[in-house]
């Protein structure tokens, strides 16, 4: 009976090892397994895209309220009684980089001299 039960001992370890350490083993199944999850995740982000995708094409197909509203974001239509204006925003200098005001007198010329006359030398 010892030899009977020590033979099943050594076929059990020799599954067990065989189960753990090989192909189709537990720790190929724990891979695939995550792989799985992460390919799920992407399925499920490109389904989303796809039903933006689909409605998009619904809507330019139904009606011309979409095409205008495309035809003016990427090649920016102009309506033709409409007027096209740019508002540029200027970006704010930061005091440290402002030039500081320096107070120079400014001569004041007298109108009764001509411009290119200076004192009698």
């Amino acid at each position: 009976m010892k030899i009977i039960f020590i033979a099943l001992g050594f076929v059990i370890f020799l599954l067990s090892v065989r189960l753990l350490s090989s192909d189709g083993g537990i720790g190929e199944y724990l891979s695939l397994s995550s792989r799985l999850d992460g390919i799920s995740e992407e399925v499920a982000a490109q389904r989303a895209k796809n039903q933006l995708l689909r409605q998009e094409v619904e809507d330019l197909q139904s009606g011309s309220e979409a095409i205008e509203t495309i035809a003016r974001r990427k090649l920016g239509m102009i309506g033709e009684n409409e007027v096209f204006v740019r508002v540029i925003e200027v970006p704010e200098i930061p005091q440290a980089m402002s030039l500081p005001i320096i107070d120079v007198p400014v001569p004041i010329l007298d109108e009764s001299e001509p411009e290119g006359a200076g004192p009698a030398e």
